[in-house]
């Protein structure tokens, strides 16, 4: 993965409340805050890691609005509403900027049941083999659930579900429309990069064949990023 955002650019991307202090570098990574090196971003998500602040190497750092405190020389902090948010939505441009959204339609050499119902909008690459009685809905980065309204899933950023991405009973989500209790970070989220939805595509995968055996799930969104 190779991209490249100067500081005025992120601003324009992040809209941030506030910027405290300037940085020539230019962003060419994201880290976590004791891990980051120059030229790289990181973000305080969860108030515990608020001491790492002080000491990370990061060129810029994502802070809440209320953040106190002062960066070193040649260090910006990006002061937002939700770091989380912010660092989601620039991942979900530098997405878009490095893998564009594969065309809708299903390839020539994919095999599909026929009782498989797929959206228009989805794309169904070389070699897919869809052998379940499913529906595959294109969603996008966008979540739109407005088609759930009225069903007993509850829709709060997405598709709201519990640590093992079940969002009802035989009803998985994952990807950019799961909003779920992220551990790591302490907060609900839904995480807008590919391969969160592609992780989580695996971990839904084995929670919806547990739900459907009767099992106990031992799939647990802390293995998740």
């Amino acid at each position: 993965m190779t991209f490249a955002y100067s500081s005025a650019e992120l601003q324009a991307i992040l809209v941030p409340v506030a910027v405290r202090g300037a940085t020539s570098a230019v962003i060419t990574g994201i880290a976590a805050l004791r891990d980051a090196a120059p030229g790289e971003l990181s973000f305080l998500g969860n108030t515990k890691y608020k001491p790492e602040v002080a000491a990370t190497r990061a060129s810029i750092v994502l802070l809440p609005a209320d953040y106190v405190g002062e960066p070193a020389a040649d260090q910006a902090f990006f002061l937002v509403e939700n770091p989380s948010a912010a660092l989601a939505s620039l991942c979900a441009r530098i997405e878009q900027a490095l893998w564009p959204r594969s065309a809708a339609g299903i390839h020539a050499s994919a095999v599909i049941d026929p009782a498989a119902q797929i959206d228009p909008s989805a794309t169904v690459g070389p070699l897919c083999v869809i052998e379940a009685d499913v529906v595959i809905v294109g969603i996008g980065v966008v979540p739109q659930v407005e088609w759930l309204e009225g069903s007993d899933l509850e829709l709060r950023n997405g598709v709201l579900c519990d640590s093992t991405m079940l969002a009802g009973p035989r009803v998985v989500a994952c990807g950019d429309v799961a909003c779920w209790p992220n551990p790591h970070f302490g907060e609900e989220m839904r995480v807008e990069h590919w391969e969160n939805a592609v992780e989580q595509g695996g971990h839904a995968g084995r929670r919806l064949l547990d739900e459907l055996a009767g099992r106990p799930s031992v799939i647990s969104a802390a293995s998740l990023r």
